[in-house]
């Protein structure tokens, strides 16, 4: 990740030091099924490393072409969905919550109620989950 982030570095990419890194591949590992939110241009140009040279990064093409199975599918909200209700920011507060269950019921409710970041904060450390008595079911 040390020498990744380098390389970007000196490509003048913003937001890609070593912590931003990991937090992205926390993201990619806790939302698989964000691939098909990707363009089928970005994928096409995926598939044929034409992004990827200047970093010197092999794709795994046929790992761009499937949609990871989560742990839990049918709590598994479409990539597309998230991509575009929720900010990077909503998903940076999602991939802290371990419990796939506990995970997917904020995203529900932030859909549902349009919550900001603020208020999907604060119902986090309320601990609404745990007080809605879904947590029993």
């Amino acid at each position: 990740m040390d020498s990744l982030a380098d390389t970007l570095k000196n490509l003048n990419l913003p937001r890609c030091d070593r912590r931003e890194l990991y937090r992205y591949r926390q993201f990619y590992l806790t939302y698989p099924q964000i691939v098909e939110a990707v363009t089928p241009q970005l994928l096409y140009r995926l598939s044929r490393n034409e992004l990827l040279p200047v970093v010197s990064m092999p794709v795994v093409t046929s790992s761009l072409a499937k949609i990871v199975e989560a742990e839990t599918p049918q709590l598994t909200l479409p990539g597309r969905k998230l991509c575009y209700s929720l900010s990077f920011t909503h998903f940076a507060e999602l991939i802290e919550i371990e419990k796939p269950l506990k995970r997917a019921f904020y995203e529900i409710e932030c859909l549902r109620g349009n919550w900001s970041v603020r208020e999907l904060k604060r119902q986090i450390a309320s601990l609404y989950y745990e007080r809605s008595g879904f947590s029993k079911k």
